[in-house]
């Protein structure tokens, strides 16, 4: 196999390589220490309805959206009352109880053990899931921006970053961008929202992140821990959301297809990706018997309700101002002598953004994880002009 000379290529040395291992260790318990303080802040708001609580009012501890909660609670709840196989609650038709989700069983036995009310222990979930969301964020930078402030600058883009739709509100004609409105339209597409409202949501994207970053690892490197890694990661993520594995897929392959075409990797890659792709088979394989048992829950969620995206205008409308420089680092990446793990964050960028006007039922779901590039390639943009 044909290596690139250092410093190009693979991009170790200008990716983000640490200088020494205290030096890297230095750099994670920052990350770590501002993930914990900004989780917290996400509280407040929550403290705050709190607070407003009158004697006779019932404070549900959401706030927003309450439908798509309670449809977790309620998977907790069957949870912890000791099932395995879930069931909708919130239909009349007659169900045999097939689906398995191992993020709300697992956050179900940890109330049923702890005893602790299930909003409570949903909030846990969401500060947790976040906190790791997070880091694997800053994970990510370190392998694809070069310098400490860049890495912190996408970090703090990505916890914080939104795009324009404060300036909209609720009117015929008015525009609709992702992060619009009273609704908050589209939290799996912003990053905050994420973290402020939904454990799940923040849980998936932390494995799209895991399992992109490590397949990338293992197809550089040749690494068969790193592809099995990668390859669990898939499998969970096939399970909890499954149509993230989508973009996930469309990405790992499409830089695979480019590493193989400019010979950084050679044929073991290519074991390595069908080792990956079989490690998730069963979680792609579950969901679509799922689908053909006819089960009512799962038969509505997937293809009975169609979920469009909005004009792609409306997208770049909600990603903002990180999404105009996000174009400019991709354009910037594709620069020679650009690292290749920067090309990565284009692939996915440019894939992500097609992906979300894919003619299925769960269309605009797909707009998931699409805010981690924007904001990444927007840092290293930020970083180049720095320069």
């Amino acid at each position: 196999m044909k290596h690139p000379p250092p410093g190009q290529g693979d991009g170790r040395r200008a990716c983000g390589d640490m200088p020494t291992l205290e030096g890297r260790a230095r750099e994670l318990r920052w990350a770590a220490a501002v993930a914990a303080v900004f989780m917290l802040l996400t509280c407040l708001p929550y403290l705050f309805g709190l607070a407003l609580r009158q004697p006779g009012w019932y404070y549900s501890g959401l706030l927003t959206n309450p439908d798509e909660h309670n449809v977790y609670l309620s998977l907790m709840r069957q949870a912890a009352d000791g099932r395995l196989l879930f069931s909708d609650q919130f239909t009349s038709e007659p169900q045999r109880g097939l689906v398995l989700n191992v993020f709300w069983l697992g956050l179900g036995l940890f109330a049923r053990l702890t005893h602790l009310p299930l909003p409570i222990v949903y909030h846990l979930a969401r500060l947790v899931a976040g906190w790791l969301l997070l880091m694997a964020v800053y994970w990510l930078a370190t392998r694809l921006l070069s310098t400490v402030a860049a890495r912190r600058i996408g970090f703090l883009l990505t916890a914080t970053a939104s795009g324009f739709g404060w300036a909209f509100h609720a009117e015929g004609g008015q525009p609709h961008p992702i992060d619009y409105g009273p609704g908050l339209v589209m939290p799996e597409a912003i990053t905050f929202l994420s973290l402020l409202l939904n454990p799940l949501f923040c849980f998936s994207v932390f494995l799209m992140i895991a399992v992109i970053g490590l397949a990338a690892d293992a197809f550089q490197s040749g690494s068969a821990r790193r592809a099995l890694l990668a390859g669990l990661a898939a499998l969970v993520l096939g399970n909890v959301h499954t149509y993230d594995l989508l973009p996930v897929a469309a990405v790992t392959l499409a830089f695979l297809a480019h590493q193989l075409l400019t010979r950084r990797c050679g044929g073991r890659a290519v074991v390595l990706a069908v080792f990956i792709a079989a490690l998730a088979a069963p979680a792609v394989g579950y969901q679509w018997w799922l689908l053909r048992s006819g089960e009512p829950g799962v038969v509505a969620k997937t293809v009975g309700q169609w979920e469009y995206s909005r004009g792609p205008r409306y997208l770049a409308l909600g990603l903002g101002l990180p999404f105009l420089l996000a174009i400019t680092g991709a354009a910037m990446s594709v620069r020679r002598g650009a690292p290749d793990r920067t090309r990565l964050l284009a692939l996915w960028l440019v894939l992500g953004f097609a992906l979300a006007y894919l003619p299925v039922s769960f269309q605009r779901k797909l707009a998931e994880g699409l805010h981690i590039p924007t904001c990444l390639l927007a840092a290293y943009a930020l970083e180049a002009v720095w320069r």
